[in-house]
Parts: C-alpha cells; structure tokens; sequence
C-alpha cells in the first residue's frame, strides 16, 4: 500500500510540474483502480484523455473502471473508441467480447473473439472465451475444439493450472454429450 501512496505523491508532483502529462494522469487512474476506487480512475482517465485524445489504452483502462462499477454500455464505447484509434489490439476485441457475454450478446461477442484470434493466433484466453460461446450456442464440436487449443496454448505457456482445469472441462463437456445422445 505504501508504494501505492508514493506512486500516487510522485504522480501529484510531476502533474504540478506539467500538467500536461497524459501519461501521469493515465498512471494515476491505474493506480486509483487497483486501490478499488473506480470512479476516481474514471476522473483521472478523463483528464488524461482531454490532454491526449488519442491513447487507446487509456480508454482501455477507463472501460475496465466502467466495468467494474458495471457500466457496461461506457465499457462498450470506450473499447469501440479505442479500436477506431488502433483496430489491430486484439486484446480489445478480447475484452470487448467478455463484456458482450456478461450483456448476453453471444453472436457479437463470438465476432470479437474470431478478430481477436484472426489478429493473435497464440492467445489461449481468447479460445477458452470463443469455445465458452460455441457452446452457449450448442456448437459442441467447435467449442471442444477451441477449449482444447487453449488447453495446449496455456500449457505452452507453463500455465498447467488453467490447461488442466480445462481438459477438466472439456471431460464434462464430452461426459455430457454422451449423456445426451443416449
């Protein structure tokens, strides 16, 4: 927490200094998210964005605060307004995709993770998140699909957990089709 205030101290004064560091402001609101205070994110993200308008990952950053107090709709047009400024963060489309799940929007959501993939071919998350959809959409053989390559991308990536979690899910996926068709 200490480091936390520090950041924050040395974000003040650098802004006394200069206070047209959009990246200072940008920083703060970071700082701001990750001591659970998204509004004041959204304050400092918003002075960061009337001195820069065009730092995609602020607006980014600014739609995770606007999630995170369940705004979905700001997320939304903030991850929109990112993409005109840089259409090729497929993180974007990643995350832009997860808010359109929690809004119930599968098919665009389905359309974010397929440019997310389309853009960076290596992203396990992206597939666990498109084979989650083929399967709210009954596409069991596309979702086992993608919910495997995921499994191998996260083990590639040493990340053992999240690939054994999944060939778990992907077993349950598959226990209960057989159910299904018999």
């Amino acid at each position: 927490m200490g480091n936390y205030k520090q950041a924050i101290a040395d974000f003040s004064q650098a802004i006394k200094l200069n206070n047209k560091l959009a990246d200072a402001y940008n920083n703060w609101g970071n700082i701001c998210r990750l001591l659970g205070d998204n509004q004041g994110a959204i304050i400092h993200y918003n002075l960061a964005l009337q001195i820069k308008p065009n730092l995609p990952d602020t607006y980014n950053n600014r739609r995770n605060a606007y999630s995170a107090l369940g705004n979905y709709s700001e997320a939304i047009s903030n991850y929109n307004q990112a993409l005109e400024l840089n259409p090729d963060l497929f993180l974007t489309y990643n995350n832009r995709g997860a808010v359109y799940v929690d809004l119930g929007n599968f098919e665009a959501a389905l359309a974010d993770f397929i440019r997310a993939i389309e853009l960076q071919p290596n992203f396990a998350n992206t597939y666990e998140n498109r084979g989650i959809i083929y399967q709210q959409l009954g596409d069991l053989n596309k979702a086992l699909e993608d919910l495997q390559k995921a499994a191998e991308l996260f083990e590639q990536e040493d990340k053992n957990y999240e690939s054994k979690r999944l060939k778990e899910v992907i077993d349950k996926i598959q226990r209960d089709s057989e159910i299904k068709l018999i």
